[in-house]
């Protein structure tokens, strides 16, 4: 894999080499193009990117489901990508959404405006095998709903809620009963970008540290402590995504001196590596070597 070291070059490679181990899986991810923001997938084995949508306009969202890619683009509709890189509309009719995810049972769970004009967020529920409207899942008596993520293991969704400026809260939503979701970040701290990680009630998700500085925290839906497993003195780190095991999590990199990239944490560690990449990147979200088996002719054809 190649990465690019800040300081101590030499120094830090042999430290690299003995402390830590190979990465597995796969990243999709964001990249910046002269058509926009395109999904890529990115070999954490091999350390090679590549590229998987091509049309005009920002792409957003990228999610694995049953082997299928799905994604958001710029009008924010659901698109699914095909395994000879058509991008095909989604088979669910429903309007714009700001973030999506897949729930038990073929559900689709989305965020979108309220009804007749309501400006707030909610979070809904669609039966994709029924041809039956969809129903309003979870809506929060203050503020809108933001990115959501959700955990087979956990049969539950973690989501920020916004309440004011500067001030996000990570609800914890069990999928058979929202009318007990839970808040479970500390009150008045700017949380957002939650996703869950292979502990049991443990969720990741960015904060503000200080005024437009943010880091990475992991926090206990046990007992609300919340601590931080990432930083940058010198950048901000956003949109945590834990591997499987545990072992290392990934995220954006912010720097006022330099574009978006991705970057990556041992979690036994403090030490930040950066992926190399001949373009801007961001939203990075860690996926099994498996997941894009659909998609290996695609992938070949873009080496």
């Amino acid at each position: 894999m190649r990465f690019k070291f800040s300081v101590f070059a030499i120094l830090l490679v042999l430290f690299f080499s003995t402390a830590y181990g190979k990465q597995e899986g796969k990243l999709l991810f964001l990249g910046l193009t002269d058509l926009g923001w395109q999904i890529f997938a990115y070999d954490l084995t091999e350390g090679e990117p590549y590229q998987l949508t091509y049309s005009v306009g920002d792409k957003r969202s990228p999610k694995i489901h049953g082997g299928q890619l799905y994604f958001r683009d710029t009008l924010g509709k659901i698109k699914m990508l095909s395994d000879n890189g058509k991008e095909l509309d989604f088979p669910v009719k429903i309007g714009p959404c700001f973030d999506f995810a897949f729930g038990p049972d073929n559900t689709l769970f989305y965020v979108a405006h309220g009804p007749q004009g309501n400006l707030k967020f909610w979070l809904y529920r669609k039966e994709m095998a029924k041809d039956t409207p969809s129903k309003v899942f979870f809506r929060p008596e203050v503020g809108s709903v933001s990115q959501i993520a959700y955990s087979e293991n956990e049969h539950a969704f973690v989501t920020s809620q916004i309440l004011r400026s500067r001030e996000e809260r990570i609800l914890w939503i069990p999928v058979s009963n929202p009318d007990l979701t839970l808040p479970i970040s500390p009150v008045g701290e700017l949380c957002f970008a939650p996703s869950f990680g292979n502990e049991a009630n443990m969720i990741y998700c960015a904060f503000e540290k200080s005024s437009g500085h943010y880091e990475i925290a992991r926090i206990n839906k046990q007992n609300g402590v919340m601590e931080t497993v990432v930083s940058m003195p010198d950048a901000s780190v956003v949109a945590p995504s834990v591997d499987a095991d545990g072992k290392s999590v990934y995220f954006e990199v912010r720097s006022v001196l330099s574009e978006s990239s991705i970057g990556f944490q041992e979690l036994n560690s403090k030490e930040v590596q950066q992926i190399d990449l001949p373009y801007a990147a961001k939203e990075p979200v860690w996926i099994s070597g498996e997941s894009l088996s659909a998609y290996g002719d695609l992938m070949k054809g873009n080496q």
